[in-house]
């Protein structure tokens, strides 16, 4: 697998990172610490501003998943304040996070908090990750990732419904139709029954959605 790196881009994705992560850590380490071949010497603030935006990748701050090396969306996890941005990702992380890592295993940028070595090994598995749930229906379609992915339960499992409930079809609709619907999901593939069969999970492929209610699912 070949990964280009543009060193403009680079600086773009790294500023980006420092303004969103300028809170993740109080120490410094000393500047000497930093190399951006690609940034002009006479640039201090953006050196800075690199610098900086590096902390994101400091292990102790815990910014991505041990098990998929997804990033997290973002710092604050404080149920009490229902705020949960360590259980889930999205997209636009993922790319940069990828893009950070490969600078670093290229040697476009080194830090003191992330070996060449180690950014290749975390690389390596956020991109076996990625090409796997590429290939997950529950989680992409046409080889396309889902927009937000949710971390929170040990495995990734994309934002929408991943279980259905009969009882809630016949409270919606009404007991004929409630039980017509059902019927037609099931002979359509989308819902495979288990246990009693009042309960389903949700089967998803390139051929679910809105525009293909056909089939069973026509009426």
């Amino acid at each position: 697998m070949r990964i280009h790196v543009s060193p403009r881009r680079w600086g773009y994705t790294a500023v980006a990172t420092g303004i969103l992560c300028a809170a993740t850590a109080n120490a410094q380490p000393p500047k000497s610490e930093f190399t951006f071949p690609t940034v002009a010497p006479g640039h201090k603030h953006a050196r800075q501003l690199l610098a900086n935006a590096m902390r994101y990748a400091d292990p102790k701050n815990k910014l991505s998943d041990p098990v998929s090396g997804y990033p997290f969306e973002g710092w604050n996890q404080e149920p009490d304040r229902k705020l949960f941005l360590r259980s889930f990702t999205q997209l636009t992380a993922i790319g940069l996070w990828m893009e950070l890592l490969a600078n670093v295993a290229a040697g476009q940028a080194d830090t003191p908090y992330l070996s060449r070595e180690q950014a290749l090994t975390q690389l390596t598995r956020l991109v076996k990750s990625l090409r796997q749930d590429q290939r997950d229906p529950q989680l992409s379609a046409r080889g396309l990732l889902g927009n937000f992915l949710d971390l929170a339960a040990g495995r990734r499992r994309g934002p929408l419904t991943q279980d259905a409930d009969k009882q809630k079809f016949l409270g919606e609709f009404g007991r004929e139709k409630g039980e017509a619907i059902w019927k037609a999901l099931v002979a359509k593939g989308w819902l495979a029954p288990h246990g009693k069969g009042d309960e389903a999970s949700v089967q998803r492929d390139i051929n679910y959605g809105e525009g293909c209610f056909d089939g069973p699912l026509k009426p």
